[in-house]
């Protein structure tokens, strides 16, 4: 069976421009339907489930975002059905969460950093973010579960607290750190 016989998520990958290894925010803004229409032909679906605008942080990315009327630009090609249902990642602060949500209710899901470690750490803030989503009933799509693994491999003192913490659960069976810090990404 071939790709474009498949079912498929609807996934849209491509390279994007970048300035020094940065993404270039304004030329990914002006180039957004060849983006889109690359992407789109790329998964040969026809449509994408799960669009997302990426990387969505306090200052210029978000300003450009809106500066370039880029939820507006989503919620057209959902209209048209070329986006089933359309959110963005982010990686700012509770404030500007909560002021984007605010201001786009049209959004539908939100991926966030989420895992014990980034909980209470006051630059991601995972707990807040979870919590305004929570509130709003917004699906949340998670990354990091296992911080890029470092929560697999952890340090003696977190070792000694991990597997106290496993003997005081008294679970009736024994799973591994990232199979455990897994599962805390579907609480």
């Amino acid at each position: 069976m071939g790709l474009e016989n498949m079912p498929k998520l609807g996934f849209g990958l491509m390279r994007l421009p970048e300035v020094d290894g940065v993404i270039d925010m304004e030329k990914v803004c002006d180039m957004v339907d060849a983006i889109f229409d690359e992407q789109l032909n790329r998964t040969g679906a026809g449509y994408i489930d799960f669009y997302l605008l990426h990387s969505l942080e306090d200052g210029p990315n978000y300003e450009k975002m809106e500066e370039y009327h880029c939820f507006e630009w989503a919620m057209e090609k959902k209209k048209q059905g070329l986006i089933k249902h359309f959110g963005f990642s982010f990686h700012g602060t509770p404030e500007l969460l909560v002021k984007i949500l605010d201001k786009h209710p049209e959004v539908e899901f939100v991926q966030i950093q989420l895992n014990y470690a980034d909980w209470t750490n006051p630059i991601v803030q995972s707990g807040k973010l979870y919590q305004i989503l929570l509130e709003r009933k917004i699906p949340m799509i998670i990354m990091e579960p296992v911080k890029g693994g470092t929560l697999a491999n952890m340090a003696p003192e977190l070792e000694k607290e991990f597997k106290e913490y496993k003997q005081n659960e008294k679970r009736e069976y024994d799973v591994s750190h990232s199979r455990f810090f897994y599962n805390y990404s579907f609480i």
